[in-house]
């Protein structure tokens, strides 16, 4: 069933890169992957070529995935080890494409795990006791205002990444998970989706449309940029685009 599921959302990433054509010789920047080749599949048949870097912060997720890349892929592959807020300032500048697959919900967890934990956690997410992902999101929704000040910190995240290394095109998933939704875990769907939300409101011009696309089933919880054509930055500094954004 897994295996059906991959090629599924493989086929939609390469059809939206199919529409969107980034530079198949660009370099790409792929965000959180977790160890399931889902985008990889996708630029595989794409005939992607170019440099793809891959940040996870999970190191036996980045291993396999790595591992898994450098089987399948054309492209040179530079894996990552590291959190996006520590590596932004980092990257270079003018990236072709940044992907990312159903990031926003390990986005949130992270921020309230520490290192050790957050091995700890992601190591058997989905594969070991759902108990343990039901009970932080729990403690989670138990505090509302930590939980706004660290959904709006995933957000800034993002602006950075978007507006600093000048992303010429952003695609992100943020599907309805079955394994939530088989957990009874809507929570952690609902705050996840807030975060693209907020993306979609801060770049609403930039956003092309999805209606061409076969196999999604909610075209609001996948976000497809193209900024080619921008010729102003914007810089994240101000905490009331937040505030305005987190509404």
């Amino acid at each position: 069933m897994r295996k059906n599921w991959n090629r599924h959302i493989a086929n939609i990433w390469l059809q939206i890169l199919n529409k969107i054509k980034p530079d198949k010789k660009g370099l790409f920047l792929e965000i959180a992957p977790g160890e399931v080749n889902k985008i990889g599949l996708a630029l595989s048949k794409y005939n992607f070529e170019g440099k793809l870097f891959i940040i996870e912060p999970n190191k036996n997720a980045l291993k396999r995935i790595r591992k898994d890349y450098m089987k399948n892929l054309s492209c040179t592959v530079r894996p990552i080890n590291k959190m996006l807020d520590s590596i932004i300032n980092g990257l270079p500048e003018n990236i072709s494409c940044v992907l990312s697959n159903h990031p926003m919900d390990d986005f949130i967890v992270g921020k309230y795990l520490k290192s050790k934990d957050f091995d700890n956690f992601f190591d058997d997410h989905y594969d070991g006791d759902p108990e343990k992902t039901r009970s932080i999101w729990k403690k989670i929704g138990n505090k509302p205002k930590s939980l706004k000040k660290k959904r709006d910190l995933v957000f800034k995240e993002w602006c950075e990444l978007i507006d600093k290394r000048k992303s010429e095109i952003v695609i992100i998933s943020q599907y309805k998970s079955y394994f939530f939704k088989s957990n009874k875990i809507p929570f952690a769907d609902k705050q996840a989706f807030l975060v693209v939300k907020m993306l979609r409101k801060r770049y609403k011009r930039f956003e092309i449309s999805l209606d061409n696309i076969e196999g999604i089933h909610d075209k609001s919880r996948w976000l497809l940029l193209d900024f080619r054509r921008r010729t102003n930055f914007i810089v994240v500094t101000e905490s009331k685009d937040l505030k305005r954004e987190g509404k």
